[in-house]
């Protein structure tokens, strides 16, 4: 399929390129980030030692840095207060827009629903102006996307979409990019307020892709004979493994493709 094809089918799913991204450094640079993990234990070690040293001295001031480092902190949790907020109110305006069907866990039209309403939440936090009907557009693509990931495993791989595995990779493997970015946390803690059911599905919305990934790419790595050790061939995986996604979503969606080129 010719490659600008595969751009605008990628153009609407400006999302999964960022959860890609994500998923490709947790999974492929577990290296690196582990060895990042243990330099933030060691300055967190040594800070305390730090910080003793100073207040142990009358002459050196402290007292007055403390005030300030207090009046910085009082402040910053001030503006993180009203950012929450803000989050809130932005979901339950997005959430009034427009509120998914019950659909099936880990389906199209769930994927559909729930990036549509990730996108009109977005907007809302943004303040941003979209022209009616490209927000249905970019959540279509989305989703045809994610369902393809899907599919493609399901016919490729061994892979099986368990809602129970599903939850503890969530909870065990992704808790730390929630936990980093403020702006889908509070937006997933919102929804499970307004109904358990919405947060969920959009949960599987949110890291569909890093979950298929994690579940086939030993699979995968076997089958193209990768190095285990070896970060570059773990990338070039990823990649080849994307690109037959791509070209299984062409082959399996023509007529949309074809729509969207002409």
């Amino acid at each position: 399929m010719p490659r600008n094809k595969l751009i605008i089918l990628g153009a609407g799913a400006l999302i999964l390129i960022i959860l890609s991204i994500l998923l490709f450094v947790m999974d492929s640079e577990e290296q690196v980030i582990q060895t990042e993990d243990i330099d933030n234990t060691e300055a967190s070690e040594t800070s305390p030692e730090t910080d003793e040293t100073a207040g142990a001295d009358p002459a050196s001031g402290s007292d007055s840095s403390i005030d300030i480092e207090g009046s910085e902190e009082d402040l910053m949790e001030n503006v993180e207060a009203d950012t929450e907020e803000e989050y809130r109110e932005s979901t339950r305006e997005a959430l009034e827009e427009f509120t998914p069907d019950e659909n099936d866990s880990f389906s199209r039209e769930a994927f559909e629903d729930h990036a549509l309403l990730f996108t009109l939440y977005q907007q809302e936090t943004e303040e941003s102006v979209v022209e009616e009907g490209e927000s249905a557009s970019a959540a279509e693509y989305v989703a045809i996307e994610m369902n393809g990931w899907k599919n493609f495993a399901e016919e490729n791989y061994d892979f099986t979409y368990d809602q129970s595995e599903f939850m503890q990779f969530a909870e065990e493997e992704q808790s730390q990019a929630l936990d980093q970015d403020a702006e889908v946390r509070i937006f997933i803690d919102e929804l499970e307020q307004e109904d358990p059911e919405l947060s969920r599905q959009q949960l599987e919305f949110q890291f569909a892709l890093s979950y298929i990934w994690h579940s086939i790419q030993d699979e995968a790595a076997e089958e193209y004979d990768v190095n285990p050790q070896s970060t570059t061939e773990w990338n070039q995986l990823y990649f080849e493994i994307e690109q037959r996604v791509f070209n299984y979503i062409s082959e399996e969606n023509p007529e949309f493709i074809e729509g969207e080129s002409n």
